[in-house]
């Protein structure tokens, strides 16, 4: 259900040089959530209030924020909740160098969450306050819950949506991406990098039409993930299973399903680079870089016809408990003429390397 919190704060600047403020006081805010915020301007203390730059609280939040600047009127979106603010006559906002600031308690508890005051470490604690994964497209606004994986979508200032849930709860470093693919469609890619030491990845991958999720695909990367896995190919959105990967196009149609190995490991492979007649993939388990021939199916492993040094080859291939090997660690620098450019900085051999596309 969307709530909206009216909060009257009137400005009246011509009483400004009269208020006795007190700025620079290393005030900090703390969310229980996820730890304390980074303001780029300081908190302060006025009134036995604490007051913070609203912009940058949006920022930290992952709230939007919307001004009217006929009705003075700032909306703040994030999710389900909205809190409207009023910048008109006399009262409680302050204006710094070109910096609105607000009080902290209206927005928290318009937020649902219960602020705590301690005195003698300058700290206030807010306890209670939802957290989301936010993301903004043009127009179009993105959250989404990580307690219960629910996904919200906003269009401009209209109030947000939920359109789905990708059914899992978030854990810690959250990185989203979104694509606008046309005709009202969306591809999102969720990663979420999560445990100790910070080598889990959930990665979903998820298609919005009209407002409602179509497609989505979740993936978990443990050890090797370079981040790189692909969102679009030829306009179509990339739903990688680990296993396989689904090309959906604008009108949310699966165009094409493609293996992504023969291999008969059992691991999940990030996808680096898809081509027509090729692509890249890297095993999670293993790290090796695979080049695949999507014409004759024939894969080969990179670093195999790339290294030459025999001790940095053993390096490659040592497993860790018999279960992850090092990887071998080549980057992908992009392709030319037919060939593809990789770099390489081992233990024993360090370089640039080519391999030539196989026709």
């Amino acid at each position: 259900m969307l709530r909206i919190y009216t909060i009257l704060i009137m400005t009246c600047l011509f009483l400004l040089p009269t208020i006795k403020h007190t700025y620079g006081e290393g005030i900090s805010v703390v969310i229980t959530e996820m730890g304390i915020m980074n303001f780029k301007h300081e908190p302060f203390i006025k009134n036995d209030r604490v007051y913070i730059p609203l912009r940058d609280f949006s920022e930290e939040w992952s709230t939007k924020v919307n001004y009217d600047h006929g009705s003075k009127k700032i909306k703040l979106q994030q999710a389900y909740q909205t809190i409207e603010l009023s910048l008109k006559n006399k009262g409680e906002a302050i204006l710094k160098d070109n910096t609105t600031y607000v009080p902290l308690r209206f927005l928290s508890e318009g937020l649902d969450a219960t602020v705590r005051w301690d005195g003698k470490n300058r700290t206030v604690y807010i306890e209670g306050m939802e957290r989301f994964a936010f993301k903004t497209v043009k127009n179009q606004s993105f959250w989404i819950a990580y307690k219960t994986g629910e996904v919200y979508m906003a269009n401009g200032v209209e109030a947000p949506k939920k359109v789905g849930t990708i059914n899992h709860e978030l854990y810690e470093y959250v990185n989203l991406d979104t694509v606008e693919m046309g005709d009202n469609t969306f591809a999102i890619k969720v990663v979420d990098n999560y445990g100790e030491p910070s080598i889990q990845y959930r990665v979903y991958t998820i298609v919005i039409k009209n407002n409602e999720i179509i497609h989505q695909e979740n993936t978990r990367f443990l050890y090797h993930y370079e981040g790189s896995d692909l969102l679009l190919y030829n306009k179509l959105a990339i739903l990688n299973s680990g296993r396989s990967i689904k090309l959906i196009n604008s009108q949310g149609d699966i165009v094409k399903e493609l293996s992504l190995t023969s291999n008969e490991k059992e691991q999940n492979y990030d996808l680096i680079s898809l081509k027509p007649t090729y692509m890249l993939i890297r095993g999670n388990q293993d790290g090796l870089l695979l080049y695949v021939d999507r014409i004759t199916e024939k894969q080969t492993y990179l670093y195999k016809v790339l290294i030459k040094n025999k001790n940095e080859i053993e390096y490659i291939e040592h497993e860790e408990n018999g279960t992850m090997s090092t990887g071998d660690k080549l980057q992908f620098l992009g392709e030319k003429n037919g060939v593809l450019s990789f770099l390489y900085n081992g233990l024993f051999e360090s370089g640039t390397y080519t391999f030539k596309i196989i026709n």
